[in-house]
């Protein structure tokens, strides 16, 4: 998929109109109800990680200034197709053969028992 996409991730698709969803997955997918399970995740992480209690609004922040530019950028310096290591989970008697066709290298098949 990366490397259909190309270095960006796909991340073309990432246009401001996109961003209010990805600004509500920074808060934990929270709707107009309050969702204590989220908040309390939120807060778990923020304590977890010693971030500021204005940790999520500086994440918030980021994201609303982020450009298509800006994208490329991280994917280009962060994702690394080449140096990835891909976990398909299924049916080998009708997955693997086309996994092999993919050419991301040779699947490594593990069976459970």
């Amino acid at each position: 998929m990366i490397q259909e996409t190309g270095q960006d991730g796909g991340l073309q698709t990432c246009t401001p109109d996109k961003r209010p969803s990805l600004i509500q997955a920074l808060y934990g997918r929270m709707s107009t109800e309050v969702d204590i399970g989220s908040l309390m995740g939120m807060l778990g992480t923020i304590a977890a990680y010693n971030y500021p209690v204005d940790y999520i609004k500086k994440q918030e922040d980021i994201v609303k200034s982020m450009t298509i530019e800006s994208h490329k950028e991280l994917a280009q310096r962060y994702i690394h197709p080449d140096k990835m290591i891909y976990l398909v989970v299924g049916d080998a008697k009708t997955q693997l053969k086309q996994l092999e066709k993919l050419g991301l290298g040779r699947p490594i098949l593990i069976e459970h028992k």
